[in-house]
């Protein structure tokens, strides 16, 4: 496990004692459950799609208040190529191109 994941997950998990030093995932969310934690020590874990990351790096540092975002790679989960629409602080997905139609993969 990343050294700053396992930070991460030894403090979301401080309230269960006999998780030790090298928690495993299944060790912390067996079942489904919270290692003992009350729900209100858990902080929430936001996932976000591989290409929806790709397009939020590029447009929430940038400066601009309106933006279109391509996207292209190989392939992430399955889009290859994506159009985002920023503004303010959103992100729109337009459309996507799945696999196997990738240019990143020529």
């Amino acid at each position: 496990m990343a050294e700053w994941l396992k930070a991460a997950v030894l403090k979301t998990v401080e309230c269960q004692s006999s998780v030790g030093s090298n928690p495993t995932p299944s060790a912390i969310f067996w079942r489904g459950g919270r290692a003992g934690c009350k729900k209100k020590e858990i902080k929430n874990l936001l996932f976000a799609e591989h290409h929806q990351s790709h397009a939020a790096s590029a447009y929430f540092p940038s400066p601009f208040d309106r933006a279109a975002v391509l996207c292209m790679d190989g392939v992430g989960e399955w889009a290859t190529t994506s159009v985002w629409l920023g503004e303010g602080n959103k992100l729109i997905p337009k459309w996507e191109i799945d696999f196997p139609h990738s240019l990143g993969l020529l």
